[in-house]
């Protein structure tokens, strides 16, 4: 299925730890028709400078809706098929991802899909699955919880996403909100009639734990899992009030 062009993008800001990690994992896998476009919210390191080396088309970012949304625009204008929205902190856990995925993806005849996830850690510059049991019980936790609510209404759609410019369009891409903008895109997607569903066939993506290393699990972990339960609501987390979906 080679025939497929997609679209990888990538919204970026100071990624100059992780961004070489996540293309070199593209720059490896055996679906080649791809291009990669960089969403970069004026980098101060050399996350712009790394994804021109690349070869990647490099864009005005923001806030990560309006990354991906400059990305998606850029995209279509390029006429692909498919558009893959990844974090930069991203690893793709091997050769075949995209390739299975991509076939998993049009076979099923989905419209967006999303991906499971396990965390990873950079131990002496080397790429390894993270030992840490409390990371690893935050990402189980959260498969099972994006496992349930594939066939709801809500669906969670995180850090690794598939899917059809004509989704993006329809919908008018990621709305402009301060956290779960991308859970709320996978709503306005199944709620506009088009079909949701996790890969199963590929393997999770790696996502480092860095956010929850930063800034604790309060701070980072209830609002990705209020993500789940609260829609249409606001409430005050810590001195925030965080607006998730109108």
């Amino acid at each position: 299925m080679q025939d497929k062009k997609v679209a990888i993008i990538i919204p970026t800001k100071n990624e100059e730890e992780y961004l070489p990690h996540l293309i070199e994992s593209i720059e490896n896998q055996t679906y080649r028709n791809y291009i990669i476009i960089v969403s970069d919210a004026n980098s101060m390191d050399r996350t712009r400078e790394i994804a021109e080396k690349k070869n990647a088309i490099v864009v005005e970012g923001g806030m990560p809706f309006t990354g991906r949304n400059n990305g998606a625009k850029k995209a279509m204008e390029l006429n692909v098929d498919l558009l893959i929205f990844i974090d930069a902190d991203i690893i793709l856990p091997d050769k075949h991802f995209l390739e299975k995925a991509i076939d998993e993806f049009y076979t099923r005849n989905l419209d967006l899909a999303g991906t499971l996830q396990i965390p990873y850690d950079i131990v002496k510059g080397e790429i390894q699955i993270s030992k840490n049991i409390k990371f690893r019980i935050i990402y189980s936790t959260a498969n099972i919880v994006m496992k349930a609510l594939e066939k709801s209404h809500r669906p969670m759609f995180q850090v690794c996403m598939f899917a059809k410019p004509e989704v993006h369009k329809k919908i008018r891409g990621f709305k402009p909100l301060e956290y779960g903008e991308d859970s709320k895109y996978a709503m306005d997607a199944k709620n506009a009639g088009f079909k949701f569903g996790i890969l199963r066939t590929v393997k999770k993506v790696l996502i480092s734990p860095r956010r929850y290393k930063q800034k604790g699990f309060f701070k980072s972990g209830v609002p990705y899992f209020l993500t789940a339960f609260i829609f249409g609501k606001k409430f005050v987390h810590g001195k925030t009030k965080m607006k998730y979906f109108d």
